[in-house]
């Protein structure tokens, strides 16, 4: 059923981008494999470039998962997020995927449009974007948020310039401990 639900918009953002299926047709017959956190999409690159479900049982050419705090890192970019990624298999496949999932966007105003109308389409379309960057700020602002909460209300992160002066008032004292345990050396002699 997920197969389905998100193979079938990929195939229509593959169609109306000429250059994705053209670098796709080389690979026809291969399969991948691509896992985040628990959810695993399955494909086989078709002949035309598309693809579609892969068998249950078939092994995929290449896997490439992802762990669920990986969502976290997507507001960073899709640069990110291959940082994070473990792949296995066919190299030049798995670099091909690579680039496709850095360079292909959908155009949500083009797919709106025969819907609602340029305008309105346009509108949406500026408004998913406004709400994307109000997203990545707010992740952004909550980071920041939990950082300085932990380092100067909880006192549970230790900030470099305390840092310095404790080393320095503990060389102090070793320093102190030292000429203290050399005069006893010499009232003990």
């Amino acid at each position: 059923m997920l197969q389905a639900f998100l193979l079938g918009p990929l195939n229509r953002l593959l169609k109306g981008e000429a250059w994705a299926s053209d670098m796709l047709k080389p690979h026809a017959g291969k399969s991948a494999e691509l896992s985040l956190g628990g959810v695993t999409l399955r494909m086989r690159v078709t002949d035309a470039g598309q693809v579609d479900a892969l068998a249950g049982d078939a092994v995929p050419d290449v896997r490439i998962a992802l762990p669920a705090s990986a969502l976290v890192s997507l507001q960073d970019g899709p640069d990110q997020l291959s940082k994070l990624a473990t792949i296995s298999g066919d190299a030049g496949f798995a670099e091909t995927i690579s680039v496709l999932l850095k360079h292909l966007r959908p155009d949500v105003g083009a797919a709106l449009s025969p819907l609602m109308g340029d305008v309105l389409a346009a509108r949406v379309e500026s408004g998913l974007a406004r709400a994307n960057a109000g997203a990545r700020q707010l992740a952004r602002n909550l980071g920041a948020n939990v950082v300085e909460y932990v380092r100067d209300e909880q006192g549970l992160v230790v900030q470099q310039d305390e840092l310095a002066a404790w080393r320095g008032e503990m060389a102090a004292a070793q320093e102190n401990l030292a000429r203290l345990e050399a005069r006893v050396a010499r009232l003990g002699s």
